[in-house]
């Protein structure tokens, strides 16, 4: 079994009848399309059974409003905002299927208006710890290619020059790390006598269409798009944890699932 078919299996979980088969808005990368042809059980029988039984949907947060709302279960990707005046459409009372959970494969949960689900008695889950190794892989490529100038050796070497460094580097046991926010970071990058040699971040305060930060044109600053954990394997991870946790909640098995805000039991109504 290969990671990307089971990422697309976990994508395309537990359509109703008539629902789309595909998320919308969005064309998969060929790999994911590959993969889709490939018959590739999801996860565990029991999760399969119910999210594709009689009462259940699931498609992805960016499905048409239509197709949302029949859903009982939304599973979420790439912070798409799900927001109060969405949460109220999704529960009406009305609904043949009102929503009953948002999961997110990956970790965290700020793209949701939590009070808005818990006001709605809505579920939200998530998959921290899924992406680790992902994570711990770009961490120490971020280092080295900081420690050991990577980006400037390699620019030489294309322009036919052999450039080696002046004095020896350090190792990674030598330095001192930590952790600052951003317009801290940028103001000690341009204090020449701080002791901060350089940064990476790949995650930033404002992202996606609002991308800014003050650590903009710094040289010694290396920024990346909040990619650190997306690897074949920690997404396809991170989907079937999504999957069995929402599965879980909708047969209220709460039990061992990282829950940000539980649905109230019928006696707390």
């Amino acid at each position: 079994m290969t990671a990307p078919s089971r990422a697309e299996r976990a994508e395309q979980v537990a359509c109703n009848e008539g629902a789309p088969r595909t998320l919308v808005g969005r064309r998969r990368p060929r790999w994911e399309r590959n993969a889709a042809a490939r018959a590739v059980p999801l996860t565990t029988p029991a999760t399969v059974a119910l999210l594709r039984g009689p009462r259940t949907s699931l498609v992805g947060a960016s499905g048409r409003p239509g197709v949302l709302a029949r859903c009982q279960a939304v599973k979420s990707r790439a912070g798409v905002p799900l927001r109060a005046a969405f949460l109220s459409a999704a529960t009406d009372p009305a609904l043949a299927n009102p929503l009953r959970v948002v999961g997110r494969a990956g970790a965290g949960t700020d793209h949701v208006e939590l009070a808005a689900a818990v006001d709605h008695e809505v579920a939200v889950t998530h998959t921290p710890g899924s992406n680790a190794s992902a994570v711990a892989e770009f961490t120490l490529a971020q280092l080295l290619t900081l420690t050991r100038d990577l980006l400037a050796h390699n620019e030489a070497a294309h322009q036919g020059s052999w450039r080696t460094p002046a004095a020896p580097t350090v190792e990674l046991s030598e330095l001192t790390l930590g952790i600052l926010d951003e317009q801290a970071l940028a103001d000690a990058l341009r204090d020449p006598a701080h002791p901060l040699v350089a940064v990476a971040v790949d995650t930033f305060e404002h992202e996606h269409a609002a991308f800014a930060s003050p650590l903009f044109g710094l040289p010694n600053a290396l920024l990346t798009p909040h990619v650190a954990g997306m690897t074949r394997s920690a997404m396809a991870t991170a989907a079937l944890r999504c999957a069995d946790h929402i599965a879980a909640l909708l047969a209220d098995r709460p039990e061992g699932i990282p829950v940000v805000t539980l649905r109230r039991s019928p006696s707390t109504r």
